[in-house]
C-alpha cells in the first residue's frame, strides 16, 4: 500500500529551478538525481528544460516523493533513471502510462554494477560518482537524446566527444592528485564511492551498516582500525546525520570530511573528493 501511494504521488512530482515548460512542449527531460541533469546539460545543451525528482538537500535514500505538478512530468519527452534507488521502484509503468511517447532509460545498462549493497537489494547505485561510468552515462544520454531528436544528432555528437575529453583530462588530475598517497583506506559513513575507489584503486571502510547506524562492536573494529592504519578523517555525507561519525572522530581524534554526492556539478565535485582524499591519506 506503501509503494502504491509514493507511486501515485510521484505521478505529481517536479522538482528543478528552470521556470515551467510551455504547454505542448516536448524538448522536457525528467531525470532522478542532480548530477543527472549535469550530464543531461553536457551533452544537451540549454535547449532542453530538465526536471530533476529529488530536489537539492534531500536524499534518495530517505526520499519520500510529494504532490507538486503533474504536468511537467507528463510532458517530459524521456525519463533518466538510475535504475537502483528506492524511490523509483514501482513508478516506471505509472510514469510511461502518462505518455506513450515517453522514453524510460536506465542509465545503469553497460555499466560494471558493483554487487553486495544489501541496503540497495544487492546492487550498488552510487555509479554516478565513478569516472569511468560516468562516461558510458554521457554515450547513454547522447544516444537517447539522439534518437529522439535526430535534427540535432550531430551537435549532441559533438557535444559527446567535448565532455569524454572533459572527463579524460579529469581522470589525469585525481590520478595526478592521489599518486602520492600513503595508504588506500579511508572511513565514509554512508558506502557511497565503491565506483571511484575501485577505479583509483583505494578502500572505502563504511560506518553505516546496510543502511543502519553502526553497532558498538562494529563502532569498535572501526576505531582499532583506524588507530592501527593512521586514519585520521572521516568522509560523511550532506544528507546524513554526522552524529556517529563525529563519535568516531572524537575515538580517534580525527576530524569529519563533509561531501555532496548528489552535488550537481560532477566535475567539481569529484575534483574536491580527490582533493580532500588526497589529505585524507596522507
Amino acid at each position: 500500500m506503501k509503494h502504491q501511494i509514493a507511486g501515485l504521488l510521484l505521478l505529481v512530482l517536479i522538482a528543478g529551478c528552470s521556470p515551467s515548460p510551455e504547454q505542448g512542449d516536448s524538448k522536457v527531460i525528467t531525470v532522478s538525481i542532480q548530477p543527472q541533469k549535469y550530464l543531461v546539460r553536457q551533452i544537451g545543451g540549454n535547449d532542453w528544460y530538465i526536471n530533476v525528482l529529488v530536489p537539492p538537500g534531500s536524499s534518495p535514500e530517505t526520499y519520500e516523493p510529494g504532490p507538486l505538478q503533474v504536468k511537467d512530468l507528463a510532458q517530459s519527452a524521456i525519463y533518466f533513471a538510475n535504475g537502483y534507488l528506492e524511490f523509483e521502484h514501482g513508478i516506471n509503468g505509472k510514469i510511461s502510462g502518462l505518455n506513450n511517447q515517453l522514453s524510460i532509460i536506465d542509465l545503469s545498462e553497460n555499466l560494471s554494477l558493483i554487487q553486495g549493497d544489501d541496503h540497495h537489494g544487492g546492487t550498488d547505485p552510487h555509479y554516478w560518482l565513478g569516472p569511468q561510468e560516468i562516461k558510458i552515462m554521457a554515450q547513454t544520454i547522447a544516444s537517447a537524446l539522439q534518437e529522439k531528436d535526430p535534427a540535432n544528432k550531430e551537435r549532441y555528437t559533438a557535444n559527446l566527444s567535448t565532455f569524454l575529453s572533459l572527463m579524460d583530462s579529469l581522470d589525469v588530475k585525481i590520478r595526478k592528485r592521489l599518486a602520492e598517497r600513503k595508504r588506500d583506506d579511508f572511513i565514509v559513513f554512508h558506502p557511497a564511492l565503491a565506483y571511484f575507489s575501485r577505479q583509483y584503486g583505494l578502500n572505502q571502510l563504511a560506518l553505516e551498516e546496510e543502511g543502519k547506524n553502526p553497532s558498538a562492536a562494529h563502532l569498535k573494529s572501526l576505531v582499532d582500525m583506524a588507530r592501527e592504519k593512521g586514519i585520521r578523517h572521516l568522509f560523511v555525507q550532506r544528507q546524513f546525520d554526522e552524529r556517529n561519525a563525529e563519535a568516531l572522530a572524537r575515538e580517534i581524534k580525527g576530524e569529519l570530511v563533509v561531501f555532496d554526492p548528489l552535488e550537481e556539478n560532477l566535475e567539481k565535485n569529484l575534483l574536491y573528493l580527490a582533493e580532500k582524499l588526497s589529505i585524507a591519506l596522507n
